[in-house]
């Protein structure tokens, strides 16, 4: 999402907006069924900011549901019982300047995190297989134009294009087979 048409959260009042009015969505602690977990550092510097971690550990459902998707087939496609490990969502402005202080993987530009439209999944996977699924969705996701991504040192960098909205019905509907 380009930055001059894109909403950014500054402060924990504009996120909890979002939050109020159903911009954002919580990330459903599922790792089982949806072959992802959060990582249990996810919005370490909230107290910080006097704010609950929770606060920080939502998606847009563009971005949630792109998730729900990657995680789901990289699963059923290598047959992993450990999950993806998704390590960052949501931030504000207040929270990015924290962040910039003590991780050099922070940008000091403009922060996609601080949109609700990008999420970082750590790369430590359970075999060769899983990471080779995970390479082919980010692979057939960005020729589809529904995200961008990039690696950083420990963790891929993931950010979904507003036309991954063709992905929502596929989050709610039941699990296969049910």
């Amino acid at each position: 999402p380009p930055p001059f048409e894109t909403e950014r959260f500054a402060d924990a009042d504009e996120l909890q907006h979002a939050w109020d009015e159903q911009t954002l969505h919580p990330l459903p602690n599922e790792p089982a069924r949806l072959g992802f977990a959060i990582d249990p550092a996810m919005g370490e510097l909230a107290p910080r900011l006097g704010q609950p971690r929770d606060l920080y550990r939502g998606l847009r459902a563009e971005s949630l549901a792109v998730l729900v998707y990657m995680a789901g087939r990289v699963k059923e496609l290598s047959g992993a019982t450990e999950p993806l490990r998704v390590t960052s969502t949501l931030r504000d402005e207040e929270y990015q300047d924290l962040l910039r202080r003590s991780n050099a993987e922070a940008t000091h530009r403009y922060s996609l995190h601080t949109t609700g439209y990008a999420f970082d999944v750590a790369r430590d996977y359970e075999s060769g297989e899983q990471a080779l699924a995970f390479q082919f969705l980010l692979d057939d996701l960005t020729a589809r134009g529904l995200i961008a991504w990039i690696r950083e040192p420990t963790a891929i960098h993931i950010t979904v294009a507003r036309e991954a909205d063709q992905l929502v019905p596929l989050m709610l509907e039941p699990e296969r087979g049910e």
